[in-house]
């Protein structure tokens, strides 16, 4: 058995919001093992624990409900909450101009947040390419901004 207790995941990570929903799940799953898909619509305010897990295998979109409830839950700051709110919005755009806009919104919050770090996070922050070329391959007009592709061309899940 693992002892190593994987931490919480980190919105700002992600570039597709049932990846991070999914993440988040198993996150719990593994550090409170009475954690089920019936605990966690009763803790969201959902009747039906099938809403969430359709949710998590992508087979039904997150709705604006469920991104401020689960927002409200975990206590984020607003840059963590507008993150989610654009993440999820990025995720099931199917419309190219849309997923632009998302996405050149998601690099003003992380340019946000990046302003905030202290030096020790800005350490912590620049040691991991993925968010610098991630910002950059956003900001370019042309490139195919799929989870999908940006994960291909970063080499990462």
């Amino acid at each position: 058995m693992n002892s190593e207790v994987k931490r919480l995941p980190n919105v700002f990570e992600y570039l597709d919001v049932f990846k991070f929903l999914q993440d988040y799940y198993h996150y719990r799953k593994e550090n409170q093992p009475g954690f089920s898909y019936e605990g966690w619509a009763s803790e969201l305010g959902f009747q039906s624990r099938s809403y969430l897990r359709m949710v998590l295998l992508g087979k039904k979109k997150v709705s604006p409900s469920f991104v401020r409830k689960f927002s409200d839950a975990q206590n984020w700051s607003n840059p963590e909450a507008d993150y989610f709110s654009t993440l999820t919005d990025y995720s099931q755009s199917t419309r190219m101009a849309e997923k632009q806009i998302y996405g050149q919104k998601l690099i003003r919050i992380l340019k946000i947040i990046s302003d905030r770090l202290t030096i020790s996070e800005s350490i912590e922050f620049l040691s991991s390419p993925l968010h610098a070329r991630l910002l950059v391959m956003l900001s370019f007009e042309d490139m195919i901004t799929t989870s999908e592709n940006l994960a291909k061309l970063l080499g990462t899940s």
